[in-house]
């Protein structure tokens, strides 16, 4: 597969490259078989994390119907998609804790303009909670004083 077609803005062009790719699986001698199938897992990440979600039907039904050629059980299948759907939910898990922390930066910045808001950074990004990211968001917008927020953080 041409790597440089990841990229490409127009699916049906992704999608002919996966096809192309799943009509040359049969093709494969057994001692091929494995790279391909790391190749398959890596698509699946690929798709997972950079492509458009109606690519990922296209992926799943190329696979599916190879996945013979390629000498990967249904099983191995399902859990090549479940890893990447793992991964996606971290990636964007990660992100929301990131927009959370940069949010609530925000909010103190114009809340108390003349504080040193960016102190509390190490502090917010040592929490792993979302939900508790969130609540502090919340906690930056009603509370009274800098001082009163630094102290709330610190007491979690």
């Amino acid at each position: 597969m041409n790597i440089k077609r990841a990229d490409t803005p127009d699916p049906s062009v992704f999608v002919s490259v996966l096809e192309t790719l799943g009509d040359h699986l049969d093709e494969l001698s057994k001692s091929e078989r494995a790279a391909w199938a790391q190749a398959v897992y890596y698509l699946h990440l690929l798709v997972f994390h950079r492509r458009s979600v109606g690519e990922r039907t296209d992926l799943e039904r190329i696979v599916s119907e190879h996945h013979e050629a390629l000498n990967l059980s249904q099983q191995e299948v399902t859990l090549m998609q479940s890893m990447a759907e793992h991964y996606l939910e971290q990636g964007i898990e990660q992100g929301a804790r990131q927009m959370s922390i940069e949010s609530t930066l925000a909010t103190l910045n114009a809340r108390f303009p003349h504080a040193d808001v960016n102190t509390l950074k190490p502090l917010l990004e040592s929490i792993e909670d979302l939900k508790r990211l969130k609540h502090l968001n919340l906690t930056a917008s009603i509370i009274d004083t800098f001082t009163a927020f630094r102290e709330h953080l610190e007491a979690l």
